[in-house]
């Protein structure tokens, strides 16, 4: 009986240690505090982390009867849910960031559709190569379950993965109106719409099997150019793929009934352009054939402009029981979205079967939200010696100039920095726009501006050091004197001659304790570099120790060569910590920092927030950028995340989570190793973990095909024999009975 309970003791305190160790103190989610823009109104989503490539779907997440509208932003990853509050004929939505909690990840593109006819939007996305579903099984909250990894589709002679691209987004929709959903989707090569009809009625008298066949390989009649996003009608050519050139992968569709005549017609978007084209569909249901075409869509109103590749979704945005048109960039490039003016709202003015879409507005939630273009790097510090701190938000930048050169897209970014003063009190922060183009930074014409505040020669006011894509730093020394507004002299480029590499994220701080200040950066590698001060605090001398502070490293090969790390160091309770913002959107926290700085500072964990009883990863999307301070005085130190997509988010700062709180909805940080790798006979997996679990391996063809899988624990041995030479992707996969989560993929390359 003693031994139970000794165990029992043993954990109890084991859990305590690690509860000391990990947490001295929790974030949660907060949709305050209160920001106003320049014309003194109150935002009513400011912290819900920017717009930047979206989708739009609907499904009831409250269970209150009413459709909600939910955003994915493909730049970053992120659902953006919002609930629906407004009564018939109106547009009055909340943010409610916890709903996101409980949708499963999500990359490149969702679409939320109905596959088995419960009333239920389920979950269509996409995955290597091909589409995975989610099946929609909610009772009082959202709850998604896996349906399948790979949606199967008979290609002339077996079933094989649904070829999709993650630069293309499929039309789901019922084609033939029997009541199942089919699918339209370019072929591998581009040009063609290909038809899979789903065969679930005809085969079984209801719509839930996922029955798919390739019914038609030009469905509708038409191609696309090679080399453009003209359109050839009547193509006597097409389906003979043999005879013409790959064509430039990415296009969008949408199918709908857009002249009550009960065929689909389609809307299509297409990489490196802005409009969008609407074919008319002069055939029928069965026989779809386009005969007229509009490439000024919609050309009873403002026609589309979207920079490149917009995407178009029907949703009902105010409450009429009519579909109206949502439109968003696309493009996987990160450069080439319109930025805060990324969400284009056409009302349906018409009627449900003869839909008339009328421009209302190009940044529909966004306008509402702090948005400050493409990227969104917050600094705290205190603007006009109120002894308030105010929030300075600096972009990757905002397009200046578009052209075209050799049949490519090209877009010119230009940086600057966003100003909010803090209107609150020391014990509630609340903030107000006062200006987009702090000190009129875009004059530089520079891109990745990022701002650290530092009294350079001593004289009492506080001078301006700015980090920039190329890796130097710009000194503008601050002449207005103690106590008033900021009087900036001219630039001072390349100062020091200080040279990060490239996107210098510039911090200044007293790191090693001598009194004097010093600077510490963040680079497009993921390391921090390190300049002490061997002058004096009225004459710096910034000399180069290190680039490998604190052995710090935030890059993640699964997301990005590269690691953009911003870092956020800060004074808790006497002790030194940070936070280190990166690529793959991982906040780093480490401690073990003050006279340590030629070691490895401790790397606590990748930041959690306490959400519903229970801890939470903090996902805000990519290339993030941490602000802290204690902005309430509560003792705890409060959170702001910038993200790629322009946007903010805010945690405010609360007690450590008791021991007993659950950690859930986490992705667990799994590696495992390839060797050889290349390989011509045999391969060996070997797991990295200490969780004594069986995961699923899963290696899979570049056409998203499944070629083997097999459960691991620790090693596995594949024989390539086989295997066709050339790449394969070799993903670890966490069942459950809910879902199935890919931790990890790594290539693998075969050669015989």
């Amino acid at each position: 009986m003693f031994k139970p309970i000794l165990s029992t003791l043993i954990l109890l305190l084991t859990t305590l240690c690690l509860q000391a160790q990990y947490f001295d103190y929790g974030f949660s989610h907060d949709v305050f505090p209160i920001v106003k823009d320049s014309a003194n109104i109150v935002l009513k989503y400011p912290w819900a982390g920017g717009m930047h490539a979206c989708q739009f779907s609907q499904v009831d997440i409250n269970n209150d009867g009413k459709n909600d509208l939910i955003v994915f932003d493909r730049n970053g990853n992120r659902i953006i849910p919002f609930v629906n509050n407004a009564s018939s004929g109106q547009i009055l939505y909340n943010w409610e960031p916890k709903f996101a909690l409980n949708f499963p990840a999500i990359h490149d593109w969702m679409q939320l559709k109905d596959f088995n006819c419960d009333g239920k939007p389920d979950i269509f996305t996409y995955e290597n190569g091909g589409i995975r579903i989610f099946k929609n099984i909610s009772d009082s909250l959202p709850r998604f379950k896996l349906q399948t990894n790979q949606l199967l589709s008979y290609y002339f002679n077996g079933y094989t993965n649904l070829f999709t691209l993650s630069s293309d987004f499929p039309a789901i929709v019922d084609i033939d109106g029997d009541g199942d959903l089919d699918i339209l989707n370019f072929w591998v090569m581009g040009r063609y719409v290909n038809y899979h009809k789903n065969y679930s009625m005809e085969d079984f008298g209801n719509c839930d099997s996922l029955d798919f066949k390739l019914h038609s390989t030009c469905w509708g009649l038409f191609s696309e150019n090679e080399t453009s996003n003209v359109l050839a009608l009547n193509d006597t050519t097409c389906g003979s793929n043999k005879t013409h050139l790959e064509k430039h992968s990415g296009s969008t569709l949408l199918a709908f009934d857009a002249d009550g005549d009960n065929d689909k017609d389609l809307l299509i978007g297409d990489v490196d352009y802005s409009n969008m084209i609407m074919l008319n569909n002069g055939g029928n249901s069965d026989s779809c054939r386009m005969t007229a075409q509009d490439s000024l869509f919609p050309s009873n109103s403002l026609s589309l402009n979207m920079v490149s590749f917009p995407v178009a979704t029907l949703v009902d945005v105010n409450n009429d029981q009519k579909d109206d048109l949502m439109v968003s960039p696309f493009d996987p490039s990160f450069e080439k979205s319109i930025s805060t003016h990324s969400s284009w709202l056409y009302l349906n003015t018409g009627t449900l079967q003869h839909p008339v879409f009328t421009y209302s507005k190009n940044d529909f939630l966004q306008k509402d939200m702090i948005d400050v273009g493409v990227g969104a790097y917050p600094v705290l510090s205190d603007w006009n010696a109120d002894g308030l701190l105010d929030l300075f938000v600096a972009n990757y930048g905002e397009i200046d100039s578009v052209w075209n050169s050799l049949g490519y897209l090209n877009t010119r970014l230009i940086s600057s920095i966003s100003l909010y003063q803090n209107i609150g009190t020391t014990q509630q922060s609340a903030f107000r726009l006062l200006t987009k183009d702090y000190a009129n930074l875009s004059s530089f014409k520079l891109k990745a501006l990022y701002p650290a505040f530092i009294d350079i020669n001593g004289d009492g006011d506080v001078d301006l050091l700015l980090g920039n894509a190329d890796g130097s730093i710009i000194l503008i020394e601050n002449t207005a004197g103690v106590g008033n507004l900021p009087v900036y002299s001219s630039p001072i480029f390349n100062y020091q001659n200080i040279d990060v590499g490239d996107f210098s994220t510039p911090q200044i701080l007293d790191i090693n304790q001598d009194g004097l200040k010093d600077l510490v950066s963040g680079n497009k590698n993921g390391t921090l570099s390190y300049y002490k001060n061997t002058g004096s605090n009225t004459n710096p001398i910034f000399s180069h120790i290190s680039d490998s502070l604190g052995k710090v490293n935030v890059r993640d090969f699964n997301a990005s060569y590269f690691g953009y790390s911003v870092p956020c160091f800060f004074n808790y309770n006497g002790e030194i910590k940070l936070f280190v913002g990166s690529e793959s959107g991982n906040i780093y926290s480490y401690k073990n920092i003050q006279n340590n700085l030629n070691a490895a500072f401790t790397l606590v964990d990748t930041m959690f927030f306490i959400a519903d009883s229970s801890l939470h990863r903090i996902n805000e999307g990519i290339r993030t950028a941490p602000a802290i301070s204690d902005l309430d005085l509560n003792g705890f130190p409060d959170l702001v995340i910038g993200n790629y997509a322009g946007g903010l988010s805010y945690y405010f700062g609360t007690n450590p989570p008791p021991f007993w709180m659950s950690i859930t909805n986490i992705q667990e940080e799994i590696e495992f190793n390839i060797y050889p790798n290349p390989s011509n006979n045999l391969v060996n997996i070997k797991l990295n973990s200490s969780h004594n679990q069986s995961y699923l391996l899963c290696l899979k063809d570049v056409m998203g095909r499944i070629m083997y899988q097999v459960k691991i624990t620790e090693n596995a041995s594949i024989n390539l024999e086989h295997f066709s030479s050339g790449v394969y992707f070799c993903s670890l996969i966490k069942e459950s009975n809910l879902s199935a989560t890919t931790l990890t993929t790594k290539k693998l390359v075969v050669l015989h």
